[in-house]
């Protein structure tokens, strides 16, 4: 999939001509939480429904792929960071879902993308700063996409600060027991 993306980005940087479009990074939030509480097969599921959805909300036109792991990229020619921003908020609006094991699922996406010729004109330029976007929109809180800021070169390197990390840890490092003691989680 790696190889076939670099070989569609690569056909459409030859051919673009300075045409717009838009380059994103997304990924889904918490995925570990998705393996590790309902299962790989469960993390599976998420995926394919994932990829199912921005293949056809974002159509024909679209390059989409799978990064590795729960990253997702998404290249659309010809078309306008502002197009991109009401596309974004209508795929933003609700929760994504799938189905496992009879049920419907659901879990969120953080999506960060840069505007060709605006935000850059390399593919290595568009990545870079769909990814500093994407670590922005990480840092401000998840579930949602920003567009690519000079200002967040230089928050990229602190978007997992201790106090953003201590704030969006899970919940269970802690267990606060009824007679007063706290077990830590080896100790459970």
């Amino acid at each position: 999939n790696r190889l076939g993306l670099d070989h569609a980005l690569a056909e459409w940087q030859r051919t673009a001509k300075g045409k717009p479009a838009v380059y994103m990074t997304l990924d889904i939030d918490d995925f570990k939480l998705i393996n590790d509480l309902q299962g790989h097969a469960a993390g599976d599921e998420a995926l394919k429904a994932l990829a199912q959805r921005l293949s056809t909300f974002f159509g024909k036109k679209a390059i989409v792929a799978r990064q590795g792991g729960d990253e997702f990229t998404v290249l659309l020619p010809e078309t306008t960071g502002a197009r991109a921003h009401e596309l974004l908020t209508e795929l933003t609006a609700h929760a994504q879902t799938f189905r496992y094991q009879g049920a419907e699922k659901t879990f969120t996406i953080s999506l960060g993308y840069a505007a060709a010729p605006e935000d850059g004109t390399s593919l290595l330029q568009l990545s870079h700063h769909a990814d500093a976007a994407l670590y922005a929109t990480k840092s401000k809180g998840k579930n949602g996409f920003l567009r690519y800021a000079a200002e967040q070169e230089a928050n990229t390197q602190h978007a997992f600060s201790l106090r953003n990390l201590s704030e969006r840890l899970p919940g269970a490092i802690l267990v606060h027991q009824a007679d007063g003691r706290i077990l830590y989680a080896n100790d459970a």
